[in-house]
Formats: structure tokens, sequence, C-alpha cells
């Protein structure tokens, strides 16, 4: 592996650790039922994920099951 294919896998690494911190801001502003956070949070989320390709996000999500 390259250089650079390894920077890409820790990357990803800390891509699952931003869409876990994402889903765990929501959940505490929906609680506080604070929507104008929810929602901000919830368009960079979706802003992230909608650029990538399905097999990116797919991977992604396997990984922040785990």
């Amino acid at each position: 592996m390259t250089t650079d294919s390894m920077e890409y896998l820790y990357r990803l690494r800390d891509e699952c650790l931003l869409l876990k911190q994402c889903d765990n801001m929501l959940a505490f502003f929906k609680d506080i039922e604070d929507e104008e956070k929810t929602a901000r949070i919830s368009l960079l989320k979706l802003e992230h994920i909608y650029y990538k390709k399905d097999s990116l996000y797919e991977k992604s999500k396997a990984l922040l099951k785990k």
C-alpha cells in the first residue's frame, strides 16, 4: 500500500468519528428541543454524505455500526 492510500484509510476512520459525533449532537439537540441547531447539524451531515459515492457511504455506515 502506498502512503496516500494509508492516509486515505486513516481519513475514512476520522469520517466515521465525525458522523458519529453528528449523530450524538443531533440526539442532544433534539432532546433539548433546539430546532435551529438540530436543523443546522442535519444539513451539515447531509451535505457531507451527499457528495460521497454510495459505496463509500455504505462502508462508512457499516463501520459506524461497529
